[in-house]
């Protein structure tokens, strides 16, 4: 991991400032503070759109004026609709009007708005076609400029900087003289400085600022002139966007927001924090939330809260808007990583880790140097402050370089009291993380540490038995965490913590945790027998964490290695065996299903059958309801109750995947015919027909159901399974039975002609039970 000497040394340095003033330690938050990293400069883009200026209605009294006049009016409102209906019409209508050049105009600036407006990118080459379609048929127009002019601001407001120059510069070129030209001059600089052009834009915004009357083209120009300034003199840079800001206050604030950034961001450099939250919260007001530079202006409001000693919960919040706003920008993951850190002493293990796996996961991302590098610092700093765990070790290093005495009783008490906390958050460190702890090159993780400091300074103290108590738990959550990866290695682990001095199941917590682990364990392990059979070899080591309730334990240990008569005798011992209704209040959400599966399966066994199926029936989790189910099917089955079996019939059906789903429905269809279950018929089509089965798989259930309706008369739906049948498999054993119920199926429907087709088909069969029957239908018709 990047900075992985720093963290050593600074793990050491604050050991060494714990051990000489604990109190001032603990109430410090200077390692929280957010240090500074400078801002980029925010270029903003200018808007130099004259459309609204030239496409407007007008008076003259010519041919299809009023037309005209609605066009634009469709136009400055942007229905786009009827805007396209109106240009048709008025096409159509005054072929010959001198307006149908403007119109022409106006179609390609409606043009570009829309495309300016869609969120994809746009039709470049439609665009392109258009503009030169006009040009050619509008040689000598007035409006020549300004389309010119429209269609290389849309190229800017787009970033193709190179198109909207070259037309730019094709205008300033064309029509040096017309009442545009301030605009395509501003034009042609503006793309020269966003293409890092300094030294070619900064005469030409000189020129607008001597030449140009529109006060907007001189203010952005002024700033841009600003701009350039920027880490070149940043002095000259402030001072020019304060000239501009005095200027024209309104066009400042509205056209050029991202000057209000650039002066904030360059007066907050001088600590100036009072006076830049000002700039920045007038720039925020004037600027789009979308705009590139909002995440870096809200950072710096998060920044200056902190620096100015605001509500610490008010400034995460802060720094989590920043982040909101750019979530994939680099200062949006530079805030997030900010706002974790800033509380990451408070907010307990768990979440310290959550915290650092996502802060670390957010500074990979980060490409921007200064971010990154601040970004490992402000985490490395956070987790010396939360107590990482190395800093146990760095207690006896320091002890064994003669740098500190510990033997003093102010310092024996906080070193007592640092290894409770150490314990404390180790314990949270071991529920928050997914890792496993156990390593075989050190099976004991901190273990030497820890009981070095306890047989030294707490064995004797208050504080032994809450140390005892925190060691057992943690040891024993490291081997709830291990035992699914390996359970013979975590169980070996845990035989060597229970040698320890400081193990001491009695007084830990943890036993409800290990206890369920076991169980989950059990339940997921695909070598069960074996895991049972290491279960039962632990069985002294087991036994006080699996107390009360948890024995039932022992019940799903005997169920998996098949043995009946451990199973008889412990369901007569087990607590919440005799009285099944503790289950709900005696064990945990987590295990509670698996018990009532584990009790279900004792009490069939035991011939309890009432008692299997209500444990049975209360299971709801999805883990283990497939199993439970699978259970209530065969108890059902057993005594016949056929309609119960097919409704948990459905609910496997339901739960199974794609390649499932047709052996439950085969399930189905055998309980629907042992229990005659007939009002099932119609569900077990529809579940038949929303699966993607192969024919000949089909054909038993629609053969099913073709006899159901059949015997109630409902022809209409019989023939269309029967139909089903001879479509879905040629040679479906009951193809004959098909045919003639279907041919039946067709007389009844007065369907004669159809009827003798099928009836004849199967007459010339070699069936020898409906072929006869057919050949007497067909003589029956004959008549």
């Amino acid at each position: 991991m990047p900075f992985s000497t720093p963290l050593k040394f600074y793990s050491l340095l604050a050991v060494a400032f714990l051990l000489i003033v604990p109190e001032a330690y603990a109430s410090r938050l200077d390692y929280l503070r957010v240090q500074d990293v400078d801002h980029p400069h925010c270029h903003g883009r200018a808007d130099l759109d004259v459309a609204r200026d030239y496409f407007v209605e007008i008076a003259n009294d010519v041919q299809g004026v009023q037309d005209y006049n609605e066009l634009v009016r469709h136009y400055r409102r942007k229905r786009w609709d009827p805007f396209a209906q109106k240009l048709s019409h008025f096409r159509e209508d005054f072929p010959n009007s001198p307006l149908q050049q403007p119109a022409d105009f106006l179609e390609l600036q409606a043009m570009l708005e829309q495309a300016q407006e869609d969120v994809g990118p746009p039709n470049i080459k439609l665009i392109e076609h258009r503009f030169q379609t006009v040009l050619l048929k509008n040689k000598d127009s007035d409006l020549l400029p300004v389309i010119y002019a429209t269609t290389a601001n849309f190229y800017l407001q787009r970033n193709m900087l190179e198109k909207s120059l070259a037309l730019y510069e094709k205008a300033r070129e064309a029509f040096p003289f017309h009442t545009s030209a301030c605009v395509v001059m501003q034009g042609v600089a503006e793309n020269r400085y966003l293409l890092n052009e300094p030294v070619r834009a900064k005469p030409t915004f000189e020129l607008v600022l001597q030449k140009c009357k529109n006060p907007s083209l001189r203010l952005g120009a002024m700033v841009r002139l600003a701009d350039m300034e920027w880490n070149v003199n940043n002095a000259k840079a402030e001072k020019g966007y304060a000239e501009a800001l005095k200027k024209d206050l309104n066009r400042f604030n509205r056209f050029y927001p991202h000057a209000l950034y650039n002066l904030a961001e360059l007066i907050y450099r001088r600590g100036e924090l009072k006076r830049s939250k000002f700039y920045f919260d007038e720039y925020l007001k004037h600027t789009p939330r979308q705009a590139s530079c909002t995440p870096f202006a809200l950072k710096r409001m998060a920044d200056i809260a902190f620096k100015t000693n605001a509500d610490i919960k008010k400034t995460v919040g802060l720094y989590m808007v920043a982040h909101e706003q750019g979530p994939a920008t680099d200062v949006g993951r530079f805030s997030y990583v900010q706002g974790l850190l800033l509380e990451l002493t408070k907010v307990g293990g768990p979440e310290v880790k959550r915290r650092v796996k996502v802060v670390d996961e957010e500074l990979e991302k980060i490409e921007t140097a200064q971010f990154r590098k601040q970004g490992y610092i402000d985490k490395t700093l956070s987790l010396i402050d939360t107590g990482e765990i190395a800093a146990v070790d760095s207690l006896r290093k320091l002890e064994q370089q003669g740098v500190f005495k510990f033997r003093q009783p102010a310092v024996q008490k906080f070193v007592r009291d640092k290894l409770l906390w150490y314990l404390e958050q180790d314990l949270k460190a071991v529920r928050a993380s997914k890792e496993t702890f156990l390593k075989d090159e050190d099976p004991s993780a901190i273990v030497p540490q820890v009981e070095q400091v306890y047989s030294e300074w707490m064995s004797k103290s208050p504080q032994a038995k809450k140390a005892r108590g925190l060691y057992t738990t943690i040891m024993l959550e490291r081997f709830q965490k291990n035992l699914p990866a390996d359970s013979k290695k975590a169980l070996k682990r845990l035989q060597q913590a229970s040698l320890s001095m400081m193990w001491d199941p009695a007084s830990s917590t943890g036993r409800n945790a290990v206890a369920t682990a076991l169980m989950e364990n059990l339940w997921k392990a695909e070598d069960g027998d074996s895991l049972a059979l290491e279960y039962t070899r632990n069985h002294k080591l087991l036994d006080p964490l699996v107390e009360g309730p948890y024995k039932i334990l022992w019940v799903a240990v005997s169920q998996t290695l098949q043995d009946k008569s451990e199973t008889k005798k412990l369901t007569a011992k087990v607590p919440v065996m005799r009285n099944p209704a503790s289950m709900e209040k005696a064990l945990p959400g987590s295990i509670r299903d698996f018990s009532y599966l584990v009790a279900g399966r004792a009490y069939r066994l035991t011939g309890k059958n009432a008692q299997a199926e209500a444990s049975f029936l209360k299971v709801k989790s999805g883990r283990f309801l497939p199993a439970a189910l699978n259970e209530l099917s065969k108890l059902y089955l057993e005594s016949k109750r056929y309609s119960e079996a097919y409704q948990v019939g459905v609910k496997q059906y339901k739960q199974a995947g794609n390649e499932g789903k047709l052996p439950k429905l085969q399930t189905l269809l055998e309980f629907a015919e042992k229990g005659n279950l007939t009002r099932n018929v119609a569900s077990l089509v529809k579940m038949t027909d929303e699966n993607n089965f192969e024919g000949k798989d089909r054909a038993p259930f629609y053969h099913y159901a073709g006899k159901i309706y059949y015997d109630r008369g409902q022809f209409g739906k019989a023939s269309e399974m029967f139909e089903k049948v001879l479509a879905s498999d040629k040679d479906f054993a009951h193809k004959a039975e098909a045919q003639y119920k279907l041919g039946k199926c067709l007389l009844n429907l007065r369907k004669p002609a159809q009827a003798k087709q099928i009836l004849e088909e199967l007459a010339g069969d070699q069936d020898k039970f409906w072929a006869p029957l057919a050949r007497n239908e067909l003589s029956i018709l004959a008549q």
